[in-house]
């Protein structure tokens, strides 16, 4: 598998508390513009501070991307965004 050395998942590090909710961020990127890249793709993802700056604020980041994945999502739109992901992190 290949490592994503540019991404930083925010959150739980225990994947027991993880659920479809994923903020990160990309190094050298702003999360706006990771989600201009990501919509020329189809993919919609959030961008901000999704109604949390204070906590933005205390881990010192200027805003975050967020990808939201629930049951309406296929396993083909989860491997898309991987793609994506890996190639914005070729950048």
């Amino acid at each position: 598998m290949q490592e994503c050395n540019k991404i930083t998942l925010h959150g739980a590090t225990d994947t027991a508390l993880k659920c479809g909710i994923i903020p990160f961020s990309i190094q050298g990127l702003s999360s706006h513009d990771v989600a201009l890249f990501c919509d020329n793709y189809g993919i919609m993802i959030r961008s901000g501070y999704h109604c949390a700056q204070p906590l933005h604020e205390v881990f010192k980041l200027q805003s975050s991307a967020r990808a939201s994945f629930y049951i309406y999502n296929t396993r083909e739109e989860i491997d898309r965004f991987v793609e994506v992901m890996k190639e914005i992190d070729q950048l």
